[in-house]
């Protein structure tokens, strides 16, 4: 009948729309839109990439560029877009599917029915964090843990990358965080700023994010750019490591240091000894014993998180 008809057809359109766009993500010269606003952004930031025969690379480029102040608004506007509509069927974001389609068949088949991006790869995450905390040997591969570290960056970017943000805490980035300019996670952290306001279902979405960060500073976007010359400077050899936060905290006083950095390193050290949870170190080799044998060094810590806000308040002004 009909309807039947219909459905076959929206069907077969869906699957062509799908199918063309994965090519367009593999080829940048097929997103005729994307590369005549980004031709020059791609000259300036991606060369490499673009001589590399991954053409899947450009994109990457481009989104690793995507906040730079010479960045081109309207290169930027088409790869936010192109990041869009690759959250929806994860097959459409190349890089991500071909570095991780035999991880994905593997460990999260279940998730791959529902295509959604964003669920696949906190289901790989998962998988990568248990592996690191049960100190057991990597299952996903090292192409596809490189590629989810990028992943997690770029979804931490812009909470427009994360539906089941914007689903939980719509009410709450209103409320709270709306005059707050998306992008360049400072959504995120202005949630993360009112943690203690948000309602019970966009809290518990948000703890999930700030848990991963904890386990891997190197996936939070906010921290990772506020602090980048620090970093670069003094906690290289930390990069790719977990060792970022405790060199961070070393670094406190150090000039190199912008009060927007400061201000995001004293936030995750105050969570930190809030919720032993989000101190993934002392969390590993002590689990449930702190408060059981060092009912002390407790109350230290929750004196701590008291002089880690009066710090924070004294400071002028606000960052967003």
């Amino acid at each position: 009948d009909m309807k039947k008809s219909t459905r076959e057809h929206d069907q077969k359109c869906a699957e062509q729309v799908a199918k063309l766009t994965q090519i367009a993500s593999e080829d940048l010269d097929l997103e005729q839109v994307l590369f005549a606003s980004c031709e020059p952004m791609v000259e300036k930031f991606c060369k490499p990439a673009l001589k590399s025969e991954d053409e899947g690379k450009v994109l990457g480029c481009l989104i690793n560029h995507k906040n730079e102040q010479e960045m081109d608004e309207k290169c930027q506007a088409g790869v936010l877009h192109f990041q869009i509509i690759s959250m929806t069927d994860y097959k459409l974001g190349f890089a991500f599917f071909k570095s991780c389609k035999k991880d994905i068949q593997m460990y999260c088949h279940d998730k791959a029915a529902q295509q959604s991006k964003p669920q696949i790869v906190h289901c790989l995450s998962e998988r990568i964090r248990d592996a690191v905390l049960s100190e057991s040997s990597h299952d996903i591969s090292d192409v596809c843990r490189s590629q989810v570290n990028f992943e997690l960056l770029s979804e931490s970017e812009d909470v427009r990358l994360r539906p089941e943000i914007i689903r939980a805490c719509a009410l709450d980035i209103k409320v709270h965080c709306g005059d707050t300019k998306p992008g360049a996670g400072r959504i995120e952290e202005c949630l993360k700023e009112k943690k203690d306001d948000l309602s019970n279902k966009c809290a518990g979405v948000l703890f999930e994010d700030i848990e991963i960060e904890a386990d891997n500073p190197t996936v939070d976007y906010f921290l990772v750019k506020a602090c980048k010359p620090v970093i670069h400077a003094h906690c290289g050899h930390a990069a790719n490591m977990k060792n970022v936060m405790p060199c961070l905290i070393e670094q406190i006083g150090n000039d190199l240091m912008s009060k927007e950095c400061r201000m995001a390193v004293k936030a995750r050290q105050m969570m930190g000894a809030e919720n032993i949870k989000l101190n993934p170190q002392l969390s590993k080799a002590c689990h449930l014993d702190i408060q059981k044998v060092c009912p002390a060094e407790f109350g230290e810590m929750k004196q701590l998180v008291s002089e880690l806000k009066a710090d924070m308040n004294s400071e002028k002004g606000a960052l967003f």
